[in-house]
């Protein structure tokens, strides 16, 4: 039977009693041609024969029609909400304010706990655009950032300076942190400058080979 080298057949049904190692050997071995003889654990050793090899092709378009047409709508939908996020945003420039926001589109404005620039303190998730965007914004300056279904809209509402005896934990993980850091730098900076002096090359093909 015709399998792509995901497993999958050419009804793009997942076929799951062929294991991976036996499709991986399969799409390493040429056409009209049998494999090696293969170690498969516990169960002995095999080999396969490959009757024909099929170009990749695309798909006709019956058949994708469907996935064209839902990939669309969701181009279309997120291109229309960060519009609207972004004309919202101009709106907060002037005398309208998050809460004048959210009455509008009926939701509520929730206030996180607070973190650091690094979102450690958060008990729900952000996006690190909004994060990010908060220890930058001017003020009340409004930001925003998007998962695959959620658009924030973030201001601060807030700011505390840091208090090293207070957070002594946390004094310690950005010691970590700056000390790791500061490490990669200099390694990285290290292993150019002797690439650039005695002129070290990679072999691509042998690092792929053994990975």
């Amino acid at each position: 039977a015709a399998i792509n080298a995901t497993g999958v057949d050419a009804t793009g049904k997942k076929i799951t009693d062929i294991a991976p190692n036996i499709i991986q050997v399969a799409f390493g071995t040429e056409q009209d041609q049998d494999s090696a003889l293969t170690d498969f654990g516990n169960s002995g050793y095999f080999i396969l024969h490959v009757d024909g090899v099929t170009a990749p092709a695309l798909k006709p378009f019956a058949k994708i029609r469907t996935d064209i047409e839902t990939a669309w709508k969701a181009a279309q939908q997120a291109t229309a909400a960060d519009k609207k996020v972004k004309a919202l945003i101009d709106r907060m420039k002037g005398a309208t304010t998050l809460a004048d926001i959210a009455k509008e589109l009926k939701v509520t404005v929730k206030t996180t706990a607070e973190f650091i620039r690094t979102g450690a303190g958060l008990k729900a998730q952000l996006p690190g655009s909004v994060v990010s965007g908060l220890f930058k914004a001017q003020g009340k300056e409004a930001v925003s950032g998007a998962t695959n279904n959620t658009h924030f809209i973030a201001q601060v509402k807030d700011t505390k300076q840091a208090n090293p005896v207070a957070d002594k934990k946390g004094l310690d993980q950005l010691k970590i942190q700056l000390s790791t850091n500061i490490s990669n730098d200099i390694t990285t900076q290290l292993a150019n400058a002797l690439r650039g002096k005695l002129g070290v090359t990679i072999n691509r093909s042998a690092v792929d080979a053994a990975f």
